[in-house]
């Protein structure tokens, strides 16, 4: 993976989907978007601006061959991992209050965010 590559870390559940897009350290955009019927991918193309400069992808929420992404690569082994560990827990903890609001079930996320009982913020 090379140091300039942005990369898509996203969650999904129900009609809900969190984005973020990151380039080195740096969160470059976030988006939370309700998802009606359109193609995910048009959705993400149409609204969010660094669409087009994204190469990788990480699912914090599914199988990463799940391949809803359909243009982007994804991360594999070590790579993997280490994206996953450092950038899903922003997505994750936006998934976790979703779910507290009864916006998403957890049924709806197919490998359950893996975040501690409360969200960021519950004490």
């Amino acid at each position: 993976m090379k140091e300039e590559s942005r990369i898509l870390v996203y969650g999904m559940g129900n009609y809900y989907g969190v984005f973020a897009t990151y380039r080195k350290d740096f969160i470059e955009e976030f988006v939370v978007l309700r998802l009606l019927s359109y193609d995910v991918n048009q959705y993400l193309q149409k609204n969010m601006r660094t669409y087009s400069e994204i190469t990788y992808m990480v699912s914090c929420t599914e199988n990463k061959y799940a391949m809803r992404l359909f243009p982007f690569k994804v991360l594999e082994g070590g790579d993997e991992l280490t994206v996953k560990h450092k950038y899903c827990s922003l997505v994750n903890s936006v998934l976790c209050m979703l779910e507290k609001r009864m916006l998403i079930t957890p049924s709806d996320v197919e490998l359950i965010v893996e975040t501690s009982e409360k969200c960021i913020g519950d004490k």
